[in-house]
């Protein structure tokens, strides 16, 4: 019994040795932890830990701070580490700052770059309007067989195969170079060419016989400008078109150097006596006159880039013109050559066009603006 005893004893005691042992190890272990993590907090480098307060003042540090040791803080409450700043961080938000503003040049380059330098421009319109010449033109046509052929007018009947267009369309053609840019305004020189033309033709035709003669007469008006043009924005908050950079107020005056006139009539004809065809020439007035004058330009304009260095224009103005002073070489030409029913037949040739335009204008920046 005593050996007995005495076992129990020396086990209990071997037992109790062992749990100091083990907890000796766990404290020993924990302090050495303890001592590896301080080293790790407060390291002898030169990079400082960010206070745990600081860090905890908003949920964008929070979330921040999730991003870059998602691990650390996943891990439990008794084990989560401090996050640190090192120069990676450093470097990645110069990097982003750096891409933020390339983003942003990059922005400004495409949306409004184009609209700060000078451009060059090639641009195509259509235009619909009065003519006064041509209302004047219009009402002496013929429309009887007795204003083409005097004699024998009761043996014909006439027929229109082709009867005058009563629209007054053009479709203008321009190139313009814009030299002057501001923030809110422009200065362009525009020079542009148009054209407009009408023609009557009809038949007439014998009653009995075979005989046909063709009549046909033309008014042709060829003009150039030269002009300037000044641009003014409007305060997007008054005024904004979706999908355009910028819309602005257009003014412009011209000078008309150049503008070329005539009116043609001509006859053909087939089984007809040449006596009728002598009497019917005699009626025949043309000339071929140029002329000059003046214009102006007012409206609104839209501009859109399409790349750094190019764009698009379009504009809708209402644009005015006075011509005149129209010669040709036996003198001025007058009003009865146009229409001989004129209230003031012997003055001088002139008239104005008033048209509305309607112009698409593709722009070409000349110079790179460095930011």
């Amino acid at each position: 019994m005593k050996y007995s005893s005495r076992n129990r004893t020396t086990s209990f005691q071997q037992c109790l040795l062992t749990l100091a042992l083990a907890a000796a190890f766990v404290l020993t272990a924990q302090a050495y932890c303890a001592d590896h993590d301080s080293l790790k907090v407060n390291p002898s480098s030169s990079v400082a830990a960010a206070p745990a307060d600081t860090l905890k003042k908003s949920a964008a540090l929070q979330a921040k701070d999730s991003a870059i040791a998602p691990a650390t803080l996943n891990a439990p409450d008794s084990t989560r580490k401090i996050p640190m700043a090192t120069p990676g961080d450093s470097l990645l938000k110069k990097a982003a700052l750096q891409l933020q503003k390339k983003t942003a040049v990059a922005v400004e380059d495409t949306a409004s770059l184009f609209l700060k330098v000078p451009s060059i421009g090639f641009g195509i319109g259509w235009a619909l309007g009065s003519f006064d010449i041509f209302n004047d033109w219009q009402s002496s046509l013929p429309d009887s067989v007795q204003k083409i052929l005097p004699m024998n007018p009761d043996t014909f009947g006439m027929s229109i195969t082709e009867p005058v267009n009563t629209y007054n369309i053009l479709f203008p053609i321009s190139v313009s170079w814009t030299p002057l840019v501001f923030r809110k305004s422009s200065v362009s020189f525009e020079g542009s060419f148009c054209y407009i033309g009408k023609v009557l033709q009809a038949t007439l035709e014998h009653d009995t016989t075979s005989g046909k003669v063709n009549y046909r007469q033309s008014l042709d008006s060829y003009t150039f400008n030269v002009g300037m043009l000044y641009r003014h924005s409007l305060d997007e908050r008054f005024f904004r078109i979706e999908g355009v950079d910028r819309t602005s107020v257009i003014v412009g005056a011209y000078v008309l150097p150049y503008s070329y006139l005539s009116k043609q009539s001509s006859l053909t004809w087939s089984g007809v006596p040449d006596s009728v065809v002598v009497a019917a020439r005699a009626n025949l007035k043309n000339f071929y006159a140029w002329g000059y004058g003046g214009g102006w330009r007012i409206g609104i304009t839209s501009q859109r880039a399409l790349s750094k260095n190019s764009g698009m224009e379009v504009s809708v103005c209402y644009v005015g013109r006075y011509l005149g002073f129209f010669r040709e070489k036996q003198g001025f030409v007058l009003n009865k050559e146009v229409n001989p029913a004129k209230a003031d037949p012997d003055d001088k040739l002139s008239f104005f066009s008033n048209t509305v335009e309607m112009k698409v204008e593709f722009m070409i920046g000349t110079t790179n603006k460095k930011k």
